[in-house]
């Protein structure tokens, strides 16, 4: 084959017969339900009565993954995610497997299908309340994000001022995340108030 044509995407897709490995190693969801109702180079869609599973490889970066969408809702969920929503050990050490030979893509495919079956059953899909409790866990995960960012600013900011003396700063950015700072956090904070206040009572 002429080597300009493996270098272009569109015919690199085409010889990597990834409907095919996935047509092979997932038709484990027919018996849970499931139909195929699209089907293109770079990705499989199976539905059942409730739930949309599209089985892909990125378009630009080869990774070989699953998402999940219910039929009444515009929220896409991936494999990871339902992989942690019901607690499997895999969703500790998960990683896309990425291919761009046809002989790595059906390994690839094999791959998530093993763990798909392994993790995964089709009464998960049956219960109505799954992406409900899908998105409430993607909402605690950002939160928790969030709250981690918010204490590594905070405590770059304490280190400075700790250093500096300036306890109304330390008071100021720690007091509102009291229920989560560390023993010597708390130790600090408790120490920074004491100071403020003795300062208060000789200003009087």
């Amino acid at each position: 084959m002429d080597a300009t044509k493996l270098n272009n995407k569109a015919d690199i897709r085409a010889i990597l017969h990834f409907p095919e490995a996935v047509g092979k190693h997932f038709a484990f969801l027919e018996g849970w339900g499931f139909k195929v109702i699209h089907v293109e180079s770079t990705i499989v869609r199976y539905a059942s009565n409730n739930v949309n599973i599209n089985v892909f490889i990125g378009r630009s970066s080869f990774a070989i993954d699953a998402e999940f969408q219910g039929h009444n809702s515009d929220l896409i969920f991936y494999f990871i995610d339902i992989l942690r929503l019901f607690s499997c050990p895999e969703a500790k050490t998960y990683r896309c497997y990425q291919a761009d030979t046809a002989e790595g893509v059906a390994c690839g495919v094999e791959i998530l299908s093993d763990v798909f079956k392994k993790c995964l059953t089709a009464n998960m899909f049956a219960d109505v309340t799954l992406f409900s409790r899908l998105e409430n866990q993607r909402n605690h995960l950002a939160k928790q994000y969030a709250l981690k960012t918010e204490l590594s600013q905070a405590r770059q900011t304490v280190e400075y001022a700790w250093q500096k003396k300036d306890y109304a700063c330390i008071v100021a950015v720690f007091k509102p995340l009291r229920s989560v700072l560390t023993a010597s956090e708390l130790l600090k904070l408790e120490y920074s108030e004491k100071k403020l206040k003795l300062r208060g009572i000789r200003e009087q």
